[in-house]
């Protein structure tokens, strides 16, 4: 994790690293400003609460408790990279509270990452109030973890997304300034050098048609002359 990105509130979206660490995404206000809806920083960043709606997935995350979170009338969730760091390096982010999304709102945010990032596992949680280590779709704990398995990102600092041509999964809108479409379902292609390879059966069904028509020719010129000679 780059040294600005510490003491940055981020969201946790994953709580099963190796070693005691979780997966989060990093947090930015950028000053405090709106970004513009021509904005390419609109790629990596989803608002958070009362910032402006995102252009293509038209969301914003919501929070449970959002009262307390009016000063920040300008806040993004970077997706562009998820990053593992250990629980312990994680506290509070203001007056010693977490913050916490909606469990749609953090659905809406792992599936995003998931389309983005490509497709392993993550975890989602339905929050209940809990007295252990921060969970899943929190801003710094509070949640027992109901977890129902999903595809969603790579989970590590090296892992950067790939960006996308097309917005939320179920609306599939578009985003011009996002530079690689999707790929495209699996196909199977035929292997040219094995076809090379096995070129006569290519030939032989050929000749078994060519030979099948003139068998055919053949036995309805035989047909016509019986008939003339017996009429």
């Amino acid at each position: 994790m780059p040294p600005e990105c510490l003491n940055h509130p981020v969201i946790i979206i994953n709580t099963e690293g190796l070693d005691d660490s979780v997966t989060v995404v990093l947090m930015t206000s950028f000053h405090n400003k709106p970004l513009p809806e021509n904005s390419r920083k609109w790629a990596f960043h989803l608002p958070v609460q009362s910032a402006t709606p995102h252009p293509t997935y038209r969301t914003i995350l919501r929070l449970t408790d959002a009262s307390a979170w009016d000063n920040r009338r300008h806040s993004y969730a970077n997706i562009k990279t998820t990053y593992q760091v250990n629980r312990r390096l994680i506290k509070p982010w203001w007056d010693n509270k977490w913050f916490q999304l909606t469990p749609e709102s953090f659905r809406d945010l792992v599936s995003i990452i998931s389309v983005a990032q490509g497709l392993r596992s993550v975890s989602l949680s339905r929050p209940t109030k809990y007295s252990g280590t921060p969970n899943y779709g929190t801003m710094g704990p509070e949640m027992s973890p109901e977890r129902v398995s999903i595809s969603a990102a790579g989970m590590d600092s090296s892992t950067t997304i790939t960006p996308l041509l097309r917005g939320h999964p179920e609306e599939q809108r578009q985003l011009p300034y996002w530079s690689a479409p999707l790929p495209d379902p699996p196909r199977v292609y035929f292997d040219r050098n094995q076809w090379e390879e096995k070129g006569y059966s290519a030939m032989c069904t050929k000749w078994c048609l060519i030979v099948s028509i003139c068998l055919l020719v053949v036995g309805l010129c035989v047909i016509a002359i019986l008939f003339n000679a017996y009429t």
